[in-house]
This record gives structure tokens, sequence and C-alpha cells, in this order.
């Protein structure tokens, strides 16, 4: 599986919340997901969020992995094609999961409050390949675990 055609999205500082729209800036991939299973590891703090997205990689035919601690994310590393990272995980860690997942040449989408700015910044630092709002983020799910079509 190959993931160049990613890149980073989501809002800058300074960027109004109603300036954030997709059209062609969402790149990951545009179409869904290039193969017909991938597996998708999820560092999601939400239960019923991460049922949620559990559900939509499940419903695409993927398999799904999630866990609640940042610090579990390295150790399930071991074949994911795509790793979900929720910015905001409490126990904190999660720029360390995202960069352990980015030094480890899996694609990483993270997400996190629209109010945290600094906190998405952070994580495009730390070397996430997408970094959107919680509610782009959820909009864009299905698009992102769909097939490519």
């Amino acid at each position: 599986m190959h993931f160049s055609h990613l890149t980073v999205t989501g809002p800058r500082p300074g960027t109004h919340r109603s300036d954030l729209r997709f059209g062609a800036r969402f790149k990951v991939p545009p179409r869904g997901l290039r193969s017909a299973s991938v597996k998708v590891l999820g560092c999601i703090r939400d239960l019923m969020f991460s049922t949620r997205v559990r559900d939509a990689a499940r419903q695409n035919g993927h398999d799904c992995q999630i866990v609640t601690r940042a610090a579990d994310v390295a150790g399930h590393l071991d074949g994911a094609d795509l790793v979900l990272v929720d910015l905001m995980v409490p126990g904190g860690g999660a720029l360390e999961a995202v960069a352990a997942a980015s030094a480890a040449g899996v694609p990483v989408v993270a997400y996190g409050e629209h109010v945290q700015a600094d906190v998405l910044q952070a994580g495009r630092d730390a070397g996430a390949d997408e970094v959107f709002t919680r509610s782009e983020f959820t909009r864009r799910l299905a698009a992102l675990l769909g097939p490519s079509s």
C-alpha cells in the first residue's frame, strides 16, 4: 500500500472555523483506501466514537483495532496500514504515538478539538499525514475508510 499522495490539512493558526472546507484539500485518499482490506489502528478516547470508527472500517472489509492509551500505539503498529489518533486522548502521549507511527512508515490521520489549534499544529509537527478537527474527521470518516472507486 502506497500513500505518497497524503498531504497535511486542517486549520492553520488564525483559521476561522467557517474557513474549513474540504474540496481538493482532502487527500487521504480522496476515494477511500486503495486496498480491499487493510489494518486500521485507532487510538481513540471516546467509546461511542471508537465504535463508530470500528463499524465504518468493518463495513468496508477492513480490520480495525482500537486502543485507548497512546502508549499502546507503538506496540500495535506491526501490520498496520493506517493509524487514526485522537490528539486529545487522556494520559497524554498522542504526539509520541503520531511520531512512532510516522517513523514506522505508517500513514497517520490525527484529529482534535477545533478550539485547540496549537494541539492540531503539534500533530502536524509530530508527523501526521493529515490533521483534522474532530468534526472534519467525523464528516470524512466514510470517505476515508471507504473503498476506492
